[in-house]
């Protein structure tokens, strides 16, 4: 077996000593590859020290190892030197982040198998989260609904109790004219208001605790029934020559007093004799 005699230096330059030793043997990159299994840019990346372009620093020891034992180098020396090239470079991009407030991110960093796995598991439930908690501030800042089923706009009632009725939601306040009525579990609600004569303006409001308010407008106008009427009073009277008879009516006019009155005195008539 021929051995390559290669003298490394000291210094945390670990893509330079594997360069020389694959250049030492005579082969490519395209050829470390075929006799390794690792990609041609892979392998570039450790002889120019990029180490952003490994997905995992610490994994890429094992490919550390294949290509120094394929070029039949000091595997242990030149892994140790790895392990102190990273620490260098780590360093140099711990002081590089002090002096920056913003971390830029490759998107090799970002999007690695293991964190695209854990985005795909925890994005489902924070988004359920996020919408639950909007769906329930929604809710309570959002004015009620208000639906009035009666009485309906502009009506006339010949009754001054009016009842006010109509649908909200359940946990909703509704105040007619600033009375509060009474609101069921299914959100329906009613109340009774006394109303003048007239045109009056019911004024109803459902509102909630920490949300809006809705409102609704109904003229009412009472109109109070009308009383009986009273049928006229006949007076009549008849006069013969004999007796005078008056009719009187009383307030019924079913009872009728007939009343006599006695005859008038004849007129008297004088004659003279002449002698």
């Amino acid at each position: 077996m021929a051995f390559i005699q290669k003298t490394v230096t000291e210094e945390h330059v670990f893509g330079q000593d594997l360069r020389e030793l694959r250049e030492l043997r005579g082969w490519t990159r395209e050829h470390l590859a075929k006799a390794t299994g690792i990609r041609p840019s892979l392998i570039a990346a450790f002889e120019d020290g990029d180490w952003d372009r490994l997905e995992d620093p610490e994994y890429a020891e094992r490919h550390v190892k294949l290509l120094v034992g394929a070029l039949e180098g000091n595997v242990p020396f030149m892994l140790g030197k790895y392990r102190l090239a990273l620490q260098a470079a780590q360093a140099l991009k711990n002081d590089r982040e002090r002096l920056s407030f913003v971390r830029r991110l490759r998107r090799s960093e970002l999007f690695t198998p293991s964190r695209y796995l854990a985005f795909l598991l925890l994005f489902p439930p924070i988004v359920l989260i996020g919408w639950y908690v909007w769906k329930q501030g929604s809710n309570v800042t959002s004015p009620p609904p208000l639906e009035v089923y009666e009485p309906q706009d502009q009506a006339e009632v010949m009754d001054p109790h009016v009842s006010v009725a109509g649908l909200t939601d359940a946990a909703a306040t509704v105040m007619v004219n600033g009375k509060t009525a009474v609101v069921g579990p299914t959100g329906e609600f009613s109340i009774v208001v006394d109303v003048p004569r007239g045109t009056t303006k019911l004024d109803i409001v459902a509102l909630k605790r920490y949300g809006g308010r809705n409102e609704a407008v109904r003229y009412i106008t009472f109109v109070p029934p009308a009383g009986p009427e009273l049928a006229p009073q006949p007076v009549s009277a008849a006069t013969t020559t004999g007796a005078a008879t008056t009719t009187v009516a009383d307030p019924t006019p079913k009872n009728v007093r007939r009343v006599k009155t006695p005859p008038r005195p004849a007129a008297s008539t004088s004659s003279r004799e002449s002698p």
